[in-house]
Formats: structure tokens, sequence, C-alpha cells
């Protein structure tokens, strides 16, 4: 899916130059042309008009071509041409790599900054598509850098929707949106009204993200008037699902249910079998919202047979999901339950195949890497090989050569060594992270302390806390950071459980300033935690109530500060210093992580809260740099 998405977002900001196939023409222009450097150009333009066998035909004639008459600039088109194909059209990544990186080394040697932008964008399309998202933006970043420097409003705008995809998958949604809106307004004034429709619904989209629910649908709306103006029957029918949606969110399920309604209709007319397995689960969702339970039984039955036909396990496991709860709402508890159990088996199994798929696209990160690193020094020893070649050097001087070479290529495995080195002990990290946050004690005591409340009407809060809490601890583990609101529901959660295992023994409350943006701002998830469970476990051991925990969040125009205070026993009258010195060390030990890629410190104090009190707490306080 996300290879069909990246060949759509690509084909939206060309799909202007395909209005007219030019094709003709430059077969005519081919067949009179005496010049071997002209007619290497009008190859590589008869394969940037091209698809499949076609573009590679063009393309290997044109590089042939360029290589024989030692034209440079055709040689890097026409690589480009070919690392697009491998990439986009044969799903080939690491020749397409191959491909870019030659093309890149020689656009940049002849000083060809056209088809240098052009090369950088389509490589970061491939490394996006391969799951490599800071390589992806990497080269969308120079890609518009590039743009910039030639004054192209197209690419600008390009480039800029390609980094809006990028940080959306990387859930920074401010910057998501601060890139759309920049790539939409160079849209509307170029005045291109086919790619303007997906730029207002990737706008709306980010809106609704970050739930600005208003804004969404006005962005929505607009996306829906351009592509009926248009014809893009595509794009009308992902509007109104978009529209559906935002109503759906907003507690406007009759509004939704139409959007619903329409977006199927034009899908089915348009026989997009994925997109109507969707429509069935959100128009189910939505009957069953609505208290119809019929028609909620019959759609969701219809999303999950074309589910299992068209093996899309989120629309199975969903189908499963409302099933359930409609079976449970009718009373129909057996059916209900066998419902539940598919859904559970269907959740680990999406779980556990988006785990392996993280391990092995982490391996692919390094073969990557490993392969890259191999192509850069290889590029190096043959430039250095030809100006040598062209210079005519003393022995002496070729030995120098050697010499720097050498060097060049020890301090490159050094500083690959280095990397690896910090890589891995990011990953030690963050595996003693989340074992300081879900420790099997805290686990089994959060299960025996809902079992004790099973015949109460609590059990259903206090288990789904745990579920909450358990999944967003093992989603968010290996994040650098995560947006402020998100970071407070887990703390909601993780202290409710905590107050339930210790039998209310202590209170807490979250105080958040009042002008606090929680969508806008971000922090490294559960700083807090290991000193929370420091206090209840060590600071409340020989207090049998009146315990109080407050966290806090401020902010001024620099930082993020949070507190953690308690009014437990103290530092020096903790029973268990050990355990506080390996939080505390944990949390030293990922500030520092966190301080190598910014250049404002983070840092954090500990403290007594209290000195002239008989139970002096602990006060910790932490300051992150905003982003």
């Amino acid at each position: 899916m996300k290879k069909i998405l990246l060949l759509l977002f690509h084909l939206l900001f060309l799909v202007y130059y395909g209005q007219n196939d030019p094709r003709d023409a430059l077969q005519k222009e081919l067949k009179t042309a005496k010049d071997d450097t002209g007619k290497a150009d009008l190859l590589i333009q008869l394969g940037d008009n091209s698809e499949g066998n076609e573009l590679l035909r063009y393309t290997m004639q044109a590089l042939e071509l360029s290589e024989k008459t030692g034209y440079k600039k055709g040689i890097a088109k026409s690589l480009n041409n070919l690392g697009y194909y491998y990439g986009i059209e044969r799903n080939d990544n690491e020749k397409a790599i191959a491909c870019f990186d030659k093309a890149i080394t020689i656009a940049k040697e002849v000083g060809d900054d056209r088809t240098l932008m052009s090369i950088l964008n389509n490589k970061g399309l491939v490394c996006f598509g391969m799951g490599f998202t800071e390589k992806a933006l990497d080269c969308f970043l120079q890609s518009l850098a590039t743009a910039e420097k030639l004054h192209d409003k197209t690419e600008i705008a390009r480039n800029l929707n390609s980094l809006g995809t990028v940080y959306e998958q990387k859930k920074m949604y401010p910057e998501a949106l601060r890139s759309f809106l920049q790539a939409l307004e160079i849209m509307e004034n170029i005045g291109d009204e086919e790619a303007i429709p997906a730029l207002l619904a990737n706008t709306g989209n980010i809106y609704a993200q970050l739930k600005q629910y208003q804004k969404a649908r006005e962005y929505t709306v607009r996306s829906i008037g351009l592509s009926r103006k248009t014809g893009n029957k595509h794009d009308l029918a992902h509007g109104f699902g978009e529209l559906g949606t935002i109503y759906y969110l907003t507690d406007s399920t009759d509004k939704a249910m139409e959007q619903f309604m329409t977006s199927l209709r034009i899908h089915e007319e348009l026989g997009d079998s994925i997109s109507i397995a969707y429509n069935y689960i959100n128009i189910g969702f939505g009957y069953h919202t609505l208290n119809k339970v019929d028609s909620a039984i019959i759609y969701s039955e219809k999303a999950l047979e074309l589910g299992q036909k068209l093996n899309i396990p989120e629309v199975v496991r969903d189908a499963y999901k409302n099933l359930s709860k409609i079976y449970e709402r009718t009373r129909q508890f057996e059916k209900a339950f066998i419902m539940h159990s598919r859904f559970k088996i269907m959740s680990d199994s999406i779980y556990n195949i988006q785990v392996r798929e993280s391990v092995v696209k982490k391996q692919m990160q390094y073969d990557f890497d490993k392969k890259e690193e191999a192509l850069k020094i290889g590029h190096e020893k043959e430039i250095t090989k030809a100006a040598y070649e062209k210079k005519i050097l003393t022995i002496f001087i070729s030995g120098l050569a050697v010499l720097f070479i050498l060097a060049l290529v020890v301090g490159l495995l050094i500083f690959r060594q280095n990397r690896l080195r910090a890589a891995q002990r990011t990953m030690q990290l963050e595996q003693k992270l989340l074992r300081t946050q879900m420790n099997p004690h805290f686990i089994y005591n959060c299960l025996q302390a809902i079992q004790n409340y099973i015949r109460d009407h609590q059990a259903e809060k206090y288990l789904s806390s745990f579920g909450t809490l358990t999944r967003a601890v093992l989603e968010t583990s290996g994040l650098e950071r995560i947006p402020l609101y998100k970071e407070i529901e887990l703390l909601e959660h993780y202290l409710q459980l905590q107050k339930l295992l210790h039998q209310n023994q202590f209170d807490y409350t979250i105080r958040i300033a009042p002008d606090l943006e929680v969508d806008a701002l971000s922090l490294p998830p559960m700083l807090s935690q290991p000193f929370i469970e420091n206090a209840i476990e060590h600071g409340f051991r020989y207090i049998e109530s009146g315990g109080l925990i407050e966290v806090s969040f401020c902010a001024d125009d620099k930082n993020l500060y949070l507190g953690i205070t308690d009014n437990g026993r103290g530092i020096q009258n903790e029973a268990n210093k050990e355990h506080r010195s390996m939080a505390t060390q944990i949390t030293r030990e990922r500030i520092q992580l966190l301080n190598r890629s910014n250049k404002s410190k983070a840092g954090f104090t500990i403290s007594e809260a209290d000195p002239a009190a008989a139970n002096k707490g602990v006060k910790v306080c932490f300051t992150i740099p905003l982003q």
C-alpha cells in the first residue's frame, strides 16, 4: 500500500506533463537528429514520457549513447530514469539506489542542479517506500534546497508535499501541516487544479490529527468541490470518506453516514475493492453508533468477507471488533465472545507482523547503510584515480594520494563503527526503559488487582486502562519524542493503576498550565515514570494513607518544564537507594542521547520537596527544550 501511495504522490505533481503526449514529435526529431548528444537528450525525454518496458528501452539507449560520447549530463539523466524504473515500477530498491547514487555523483561533478534535484526527489520516494524515513527526509530537504536555488515553484511544491508525507508518517503533525500549507499556497498561485485537491485533503487530514476539526472540515469540503470540478473521482471519493470521518469524530454520526455512503457509491463505480472494504467498516461503525443493529451487522459482515478475500488484516480486525460490540449490545453473549476472541487473535497477529516488519526494516537499514558506504568509498576511489591519471603526478604524489585514500577509508570505517555502537547503545537503553516502565511485577500486580474487581463495575475501566497503557508503552518506547497530550494520557492511566494497586494509599494530581498547547508540544515518553514508581514503592512504603504525587507541566518560549513532587519519606530515608540510583542513571542516559541532536540541552534536578517537614518528600524538575 505504501508503494502505491508513493506512486500516487509522485504522479500528482507530474500530471500536467502528460496532458498532451509529446512522444510523436520526439520520435520525428530523433529520426532527423545528427548530433549524438542531441539524440541522447531526445531518448531521455522519450523515457521521461514513457512507462514500463518502453521507459527501460529508451533509457538504456540513451545511457549507452551518452557513455559512448562521454556526455556526462546524459549519463546522469539516464541513470535517474533507470533508478526510477527499478524503484517505482519494478520495486528493485537495491538497483534503484545504486543508479541514483551514481547519478548524484555525476550531476554534482558537472554542476547540473536541475537533474540533481530530480534525482534526490526520486531517491527520497524510494527510501520512503523502503521505510527509511530519515534518509527520505534528507533527500527531500536537499531536493527542496536545490529547487529554491533554481526558483522552480512546481518542484518546490512537489518537495514540500513529499516532506509533509514523511512528517505525517513520523507523527510530526505541526511540521507536516506547515509543509502542506506551503505547497498548497504555491499550487494555488500557479493554478494547478489537478494537484490542489490532494493537497487540500492532506491538509485537512493533518488538522484532524491535531483535533482542529473545524479547519479539517473546511479544507476537506474545498477538496471535494475542486475534485468535482476537475472530474477526479478518486480524489472525490477519498474526500467524502475523510469528511465522514471528521463528522464521526465530532459526534455528527448522521452526517458522517451520508458522506460514507457517497464515498462507497463512487468507489463502487471505480471498482476500488480496497476502499470499498474500508467504507464497509466505517458504515458498520456508524450504524452501530446509531443503534441500527441489523444494518450494522450487514455492513460489518460485508467488511469481514471482503477483508478476508483481499487479505486486509486491519479490516478483518475492525469487523470482528464491531460485531463483538454489536452482539454484546444485543445480549448475544456467545456470539460476542467468539467475535471478541477472533478480534484479539487478529490484533495480536497484526502486532506481531508489525514487530517482525520492524526487525526486518532495521536489518534492511543496516544492510542499506553498509552498501551505501561501500558505494561511496568506491566512487571516491574512481574519482581519485581519474584525477591522478589526468594530472600525471609523480610517484611521490601518487603515494600520498594512496595514503590519503587509506586514511579516508579507515576514518569512514571508524565513523561507521562508532555510529553502530551508538545505535546499539540506544537500543539497549530503550530496552532498559521498557523494562522499568512495564516490569513483570507491575503487570502481575495490575492483573491481580483487576481480578479482585472482576465482579465490580470498575473492572472494565481498570482493564481498559491497563490495556491502553501496555500498548501505548510498547508503541512509544522506541520513539524519541511523543506529543504532550499523549504523555498526559499515559500518566493518567499509569497513576490510576498504581493507585488501584496500592489501595488508595496515595492520591495524585496532574497540573497543566492554562496556556499550554498540549497538541503542539512534544517530549521524550514517560520521563517521570521511574520517579513516580520510586515514590510509590519506597517513599510511601510506611505510609498507610495520605500520600500525594503532583505532576505539573508548564512552558515558556524556549523550554517545557516537567515537575514531579511527592510527600514521601524523602531522599535520605528511602529504603531502596539502589532502585532510585538506577532510575536516575537510566534517565540521565536518555537525556544524554536526547542532547546529542539538539543545540539546547535538556536536564533534570532532584531535591527535597519540603526540607522542614517530617516527611521531606522528593522533587524532580525536568527542563526540556522545545522543538
